[in-house]
């Protein structure tokens, strides 16, 4: 082991618990590795893969992640290919015919591909190690990022040689979600190695504030180094970044919907401290190696705290000072239950898309069209049904994961603006065509002035609904703008977006959907958003108390750290101030454990001066309620 890491990766000890998981894979058994962020998991499975001969699968969620694992194991020196759905068949065939002569060490696929025809073909004729599969709580239902395609991991394993063994890691799994893992991928065995969830160094905060922008940049002033500045939308990106700036704190933005080598280029100079403060959504910093962040700032709500801690885990991995911050406002907590509510529709909503469906493409009740993909646009859809994009989002995703539908990974594909030409000369254009007047005007208050610089994808759609008028307006008016040289509009690409039918055809309000798991995920999805309020609106326990309690892990004592034992240190252990505090509901106090809450006194020292009170006649105790009053 110790030959094999100081040979590829140059390192001479193990980080926590890699060494353990490390010999359990060697021992061929199937085992679910829970590290936290930074606690470097690929070592877990990149490690024994060279150890042994044969190819090492590794299933991954995201392509960029794949890309850079791959770049980081041909910078060692170690051959490792990924597969995407950008790369044409002969690629495809040609990397996986290496991978059957040898030439390659790991293999990289999606959850979406480990099912295709290419791959399957030739995974008879390959010598395969073990079975990785990498942020394992998307294969689980009660997970908070369940992905419906990872499902498809457990029939990949189904078709595996029996000797085959695997293993799953990730950084945040409750134990209904171990359980679930380990179900879904078929374990001979039950098998959790874990780690303590604690990060000594870093520190939780929270504050409630009104103002946003401004206490952000006052903590950027404060803690010097290195940020991530989570938001929830793409368009907030752009803004906050652009306001970072112009308070002279070097800050770009980053989300999926820029283009890649756009979204490759921040990420680089973010790594290289070009840039400070990288402003984004939460597809980034998966699978990113940098080890100098001094903070991590949500300034919007973290939809679980499984999200929040895997996100704020990317500050201080150094093992250096650092802060996991969260700004929120009292309306933040509302968002947060709408958009709960949102998420589950009804079970009626539900089968109405799937009748929509039927319709659409004329299927009739009782036939078998499993074999026929559709071509499927989801925003012309939404348009001609008169419901929002994310109401057909969101109840398509529901008949996935209830085995309806299968649906082609690039459904959700946008269009893409960037206004090319001169701020002056667009103003000339508009006093000489005004009839394009309110189209730009509505593109720049949706999408702001990031359309000058960079472009941004765009939803037609959004701009109809404001405009009252029917998308394909919108449509002609644009590619007029663009045949006119003042924008550069990509729109969606038409016809390669597919929905295949998995099931035979039933009549949409006897669908046998499974109400009883709905309505238990939707209730898990609640205690989740609850779990998130109460963690920022409490005022007397330990942030990181409260943070490892919901993962399961007790610890005694408070961290020390968080902004709620910073202001216990300041309470006074003066007995005057003791007696006042005590003074709580109808002047009593359920015993000491309601108290500690409020301070980190040592017990001896409270026990001390509760005595004292007591002796002094100040306060009296009933032993029968265990009950201390104020004596009145």
């Amino acid at each position: 082991m110790y030959q094999t890491l100081k040979k590829y990766w140059g390192y001479t000890e193990f980080r926590p618990l890699q060494k353990e998981i490390i010999a359990q894979v060697l021992s061929k058994k199937d085992v679910l590795a829970l590290l936290p962020t930074g606690g470097g998991k690929s070592i877990c499975f990149q490690v024994p893969a060279m150890m042994q001969p044969g190819i090492c699968i590794v299933v991954s969620p995201l392509l960029a992640l794949m890309k850079d694992q791959v770049d980081q194991l041909l910078k060692r020196n170690i051959p490792a290919v990924y597969l995407s759905s950008v790369m044409d068949s002969a690629t495809i065939v040609n990397y996986l015919d290496q991978c059957i002569e040898g030439h390659v060490k790991f293999l990289y696929v999606s959850p979406e591909r480990l099912l295709s025809r290419s791959l399957q073909e030739k995974l008879p004729y390959m010598n395969i190690s073990f079975l990785a599969v990498d942020e394992a709580h998307c294969i689980s239902q009660w997970g908070y990022d369940f992905r419906p395609a990872y499902v498809s991991i457990a029939d990949f394993r189904k078709i595996l040689p029996a000797d085959i063994h695997v293993i799953a890691l990730t950084a945040t799994a409750t134990e209904n979600v171990q359980e679930d893992i380990q179900k879904q991928l078929f374990f001979k065995k039950k098998n959790v190695l874990q780690t303590s969830f604690v990060r000594k160094n870093l520190a939780y905060v929270v504050k409630e504030t009104v103002n946003k922008q401004k206490i952000l940049v006052d903590i950027l002033k404060k803690i010097p180094g290195t940020a991530i500045v989570y938001v929830n939308t793409r368009k907030k990106t752009s803004i906050i970044a652009q306001f970072l700036r112009a308070h002279g704190i070097a800050a770009d933005h980053y989300h999926a919907g820029m283009p890649y080598d756009l979204r490759v280029q921040r990420q680089e100079e973010w790594i290289k401290n070009q840039l400070r403060v990288i402003v984004a959504t939460n597809a980034f910093g998966m699978g990113i190696d940098k080890a100098n962040v001094r903070s991590v700032i949500h300034i919007d709500l973290p939809s679980t705290l499984e999200a929040y801690y895997q996100e704020a885990g990317r500050a201080g991995r150094d093992q250096q000072k650092a802060y996991a911050i969260i700004l929120y406002a009292k309306n933040d907590l509302e968002i947060l239950e709408k958009t709960i509510k949102d998420a589950y529709p009804s079970i009626e909503n539900i089968k109405t898309t799937y009748q929509h469906l039927l319709n659409d493409y004329r299927i009739a009740v009782g036939d078998h069209p499993q074999q026929k993909a559709h071509s499927f646009d989801l925003y012309d859809f939404a348009a001609k049904k008169m419901m929002s994009v994310k109401f057909v989002y969101i109840t398509l995703q529901k008949l996935i994961m209830e085995g309806y539908i299968q649906v082609d990974e690039k459904i959700f594909q946008q269009s893409n603006l960037k206004i090319i030409a001169s701020k002056n000369a667009v103003h000339i254009f508009l006093s000489q065509n005004p009839n394009f007047k309110p189209v730009i005007v509505s593109l720049l208050r949706i999408y702001g002035g990031v359309l000058f610089t960079e472009g941004s994808t765009i939803e037609a759609l959004a701009l109809a609904k404001i405009l009252h008028v029917h998308p394909q307006t919108i449509e002609q008016q644009l590619m007029a703008l663009h045949q006119r040289n003042i924008i550069n509009y990509l729109p969606k690409k038409k016809g390669i977006t597919q929905i295949t039918f998995t099931n035979p055809i039933y009549k949409s309000q006897k669908l046998p959907l499974n109400n009883k798991r709905y309505h238990q995920l939707k209730t898990i999805a609640k205690k989740k958003m609850y779990a998130i309020k109460n963690y920022v609106t409490h005022q007397y326990r330990c942030r990181e108390q409260i943070l490892l309690d919901y993962f399961g892990e007790i610890i005694d004592k408070p961290c020390q750290k968080c902004d709620i034992c910073q202001k216990k240190k300041s309470i006074s252990v003066d007995p005057k101030v003791i007696k006042s505090q005590i003074q709580i509901g109808n002047n009593t106090i359920q015993g000491l454990k309601d108290y500690f809450q409020l301070s980190i006194i040592q017990e001896k020292k409270l026990l001390q001066i509760l005595q004292d009170l007591l002796n002094q006649g100040d306060i009296q105790y009933d032993s029968l309620q265990n009950i201390f009053y104020i004596h009145t």
